[in-house]
């Protein structure tokens, strides 16, 4: 897929939403002519810089590339399968919605 400028933005839900569970906002350009399969991850809205960067190597999602590139000689086979995604019951505070133009994030 034509993905690029993935960015995930952490948030505090205990703090924005009284829920003891993990939530970010996720942003991603579809469309474009070169594709780049990592995001910048920000620890929070308001963050300038990220603080890591996750992607997929080798066909495996990696949640924090430069700590995998120096430490992959360690990977090997595992016999478990991990599943992911997003849950059935969020649609009740889950929006997707297009955005043409304009990166919302760029203005930090």
């Amino acid at each position: 897929m034509p993905l690029s400028n993935a960015a995930i933005y952490r948030i505090d839900a205990q703090k924005s939403f009284g829920a003891a569970v993990d939530a970010c906002l996720f942003s991603v350009d579809v469309g474009s002519a070169v594709s780049n399969y990592e995001a910048a991850v920000f620890d929070d809205l308001l963050s300038s810089e990220p603080s890591s960067r996750m992607g997929m190597t080798n066909g495996t999602l990696v949640s924090n590339s430069s700590s995998y590139e120096k430490l992959k000689f360690l990977d090997g086979e595992c016999s478990f399968t991990w599943r992911q995604g997003l849950k059935h019951d969020l649609s009740s505070v889950m929006e997707l919605q297009e955005v043409r133009g304009s990166r919302g994030c760029d203005s930090h």
